[in-house]
């Protein structure tokens, strides 16, 4: 398994490669700093490779040009992951193949030295999703990019620089998917699991909540370096009649924050799982795991996109009646409130409640192996 080094490419991952582990099969990932250490305390074996996050900030020197947030995603995947990350990564994913010699290899949407290295090496790929079908411009200017590393490789152009040449894991539920997913050859659907880690457990803080609504509030793991952000919508929700629970996602981040209301609660991490089991409504910024795990638990939402993704994520599920999507650069207390309290509403909890059955129709990770296990022995 192969991925950009970023946490939200990884995890949406994780489910399946310990259903592969859990059936017998070793797993590999193979990524660069800092996610090596991350995956590591997470009891999988890490490869490193291709370029660390740091080196990738450097080379995009998107902190020296504002790029405006919708245009983010089209930027990283023509730039970025199509671009100059992939040479280094084939080039250590090549050396992988053949020390480790495996039969299949993984990647996920983002990951455009997978498929390349595949097709070098004869071996079968899977394109795993980590959230919705990426938008078709996107993916054509990607394609471009990514089709002059395989004709330097001495192979044709591929259609979309290689990543539908196998099966594409789609792990966004059907009726919330856009028209593009049409175009691909070979869609599988699979079941988005929340993320749960070795060890996870219920706090003693969480048993004393559910006397009343429970709002999460979390800005993922790259976007979150907003207390500003975090400082508006805990004021809005302090007048609420819910219990809240702030998720920073940074160690010491809580500290920027500032003085609580009654009814709120700061953490850097809480255990994801466990959190989604009780709560009612998640305050997000629109990231794929933050859109897809709470509906999976048939939870609304109030999306507030930052960048990357979230824009589309959030479309689809306003779409979908399941979330309020609110613009972060007019964002008003008055509006959260509103939003939330619209959350709390019989008619979105009904369409999440909708969309969380849909899910937990679709095959699970540990359904999915038997057909990779054909792939991978031909």
């Amino acid at each position: 398994m192969t991925c950009h080094p970023a946490y939200g490419h990884y995890t949406p991952m994780v489910p399946l490669a310990r259903a592969l582990q859990d059936a017998g099969h070793e797993v590999v990932f193979a990524t660069a700093e800092p996610l090596d250490a991350a995956i590591r305390e997470d009891g999988f074996t890490v490869e490193s490779g291709g370029l660390s996050m740091s080196e990738i900030y450097r080379l995009r020197g998107w902190d020296r040009v504002k790029v405006p947030p919708r245009q983010g995603r089209m930027m990283a995947f023509s730039t970025s992951f199509a671009a100059f990350e992939v040479p280094p990564r084939v080039d250590d994913l090549r050396r992988l193949v053949h020390s480790w010699k495996p039969d299949l290899i993984v990647h996920e949407s983002a990951e455009y030295a997978g498929p390349l290295v595949a097709e070098l090496e004869g071996l079968p790929s899977v394109n795993h999703a980590f959230g919705f079908m990426v938008q078709e411009d996107v993916l054509a200017a990607a394609g471009d990019a990514a089709a002059k590393h395989w004709v330097a490789s001495g192979l044709p152009p591929p259609d979309r620089g290689g990543m539908f040449r196998g099966p594409y894991l789609d792990i966004v539920p059907p009726s919330m998917q856009y028209d593009n997913i049409s175009t691909v050859p070979n869609v599988r659907h699979l079941r988005p699991v929340p993320l749960s880690k070795p060890g996870d457990r219920v706090a003693d803080w969480m048993l004393k909540l559910g006397a009343r609504p429970v709002g999460l509030v979390t800005f993922g793991t790259v976007f979150n370096e907003r207390p500003e952000l975090f400082r508006l919508v805990i004021d809005a929700m302090a007048g609420l009649d819910v219990d809240v629970v702030v998720a920073t996602g940074a160690a010491g981040a809580a500290e920027s924050i500032g003085h609580l209301p009654g009814n709120v609660q700061v953490h850097d991490w809480v255990a994801w799982t466990p959190m989604l089991e009780r709560a009612t409504v998640v305050v997000c910024h629109g990231g794929a795991s933050s859109v897809l795990g709470p509906l999976s638990y048939g939870i609304t939402l109030v999306i507030v996109p930052l960048g990357a993704d979230h824009f589309v994520n959030a479309e689809a599920a306003s779409t979908a009646g399941v979330a309020t999507v609110l613009d972060a650069g007019t964002l008003t207390e008055s509006q959260v409130r509103d939003a939330v309290r619209h959350a709390l509403l019989q008619p979105a909890r009904h369409a999440a409640r909708r969309v969380a059955d849909e899910i937990a129709a679709m095959p699970s990770p540990a359904q999915m192996v038997d057909y990779l296990e054909e792939m991978a022995t031909g």
